[in-house]
């Protein structure tokens, strides 16, 4: 299966509010307003091994979007041996706010899943990004997942990162690795005032890119 999404949020030069703009969704990457904001909504069961889905997301100048989902999501298993892709593509121009916050992605036994978000963030924008990857049902090993995530702000890199997990994978859960953990949560933000300190556990780390960004990584 091939599916292409994509949604453009603008700010309303006379109210301030954010509008989108133009939101066309294809199964199994759908998109539905909501207030407040844009839900993901699973239209069908996916991705399965061998789909190809891309996703698109524009935030205009002064706009603000937030996104959450439904529900879990589940790479599935399938017949045949190519992985299932997905393509994230996102564009923050000059003072946008992107607050990103799905529900956890849950990988399957058997699945092979790659996933790679490029983010573009022009200045003053804020983003807060989430990824939230479960390894498995509970009594079950998962399947294999790939997610990469390469960040720009004003055209200069900021954030090059790539966790690779699952079977095929060496070494992915020994004491080099994940040492038998089954969650791991990333949670990128830049442009928003610093928050607390995490309290000190060996399983959760804090990389400062810069003065307004960082990435939290939790491991359970």
């Amino acid at each position: 299966m091939r599916a292409r999404s994509h949604v453009r949020a603008e700010r309303d030069p006379r109210s301030g509010a954010t509008r989108l703009v133009d939101l066309h969704s294809e199964t199994p990457l759908l998109l539905r307003a909501a207030l407040g904001g844009l839900h993901l909504v699973g239209g069908a069961a996916g991705p399965v091994r061998g789909d190809e889905l891309a996703l698109s997301v524009v935030v205009g100048p002064g706009a603000t979007l937030v996104v959450r989902s439904v529900a879990a999501s589940l790479l599935h298993p399938g017949p045949g041996d190519p992985w299932s892709a997905l393509a994230v593509d996102v564009t923050l121009g000059r003072g946008a706010t992107l607050d990103w916050a799905p529900e956890p992605t849950i990988a399957l036994a058997g699945c092979a899943h790659r996933t790679v978000t490029t983010i573009a963030a022009a200045a003053g924008a804020r983003l807060r990004w989430r990824e939230d990857v479960v390894l498995g049902r509970h009594d079950e090993q998962p399947g294999d997942v790939s997610l990469r995530l390469d960040v720009t702000r004003c055209d200069a890199p900021l954030l090059r990162q790539e966790l690779c997990v699952g079977p095929s994978m060496p070494a992915w859960d020994g004491p080099g690795g994940l040492a038998g953990a089954r969650r791991i949560r990333s949670t990128l933000e830049i442009g928003w005032e610093s928050s607390a300190p995490p309290v000190p556990d060996l399983r959760d780390r804090r990389l400062d890119l810069a003065d307004d960004a960082w990435l939290d990584v939790s491991i359970r």
